[in-house]
């Protein structure tokens, strides 16, 4: 089911072509498929104006960002190769610096 779900998404290939990763097995996600088919038909016609910001941590590479720039215009991407799946316990105060310069690119696009 989960790869069902992620085969979909830009940058697919590469994230699985070793196989699932391990984690799989631990994620539940019953409204998977129907997330992943209403997230694809968004994606066909709508556009992310907006600033939007790509966390990519150890665990799933640039996958973030290549997904992203199909439907955003203002991406910024932040790499954070020493941080694990959960970005906010691994890197809380690079996150946090993310965040808060991610509000200010948005609060700078609308003046």
């Amino acid at each position: 089911m989960r790869a069902a779900v992620i085969s979909g998404l830009a940058g697919a290939e590469a994230f699985l072509s070793a196989g699932g990763p391990w984690w799989f097995g631990f994620h539940q996600a019953p409204a998977g498929p129907a997330n992943a088919q209403g997230n694809r038909s968004w994606a066909g016609h709508g556009r992310l104006t907006m600033p939007v910001t790509a966390v990519d941590a150890s665990t799933v590479g640039d996958a973030p960002a290549r997904q992203l720039t199909l439907i955003a215009d203002h991406l910024d991407e932040h790499p954070l190769p020493h941080s694990g799946h959960l970005v906010p316990v691994d890197a809380p105060d690079d996150l946090a610096a993310i965040v808060a310069a991610t509000a200010t690119r948005a609060t700078s696009a609308r003046a």
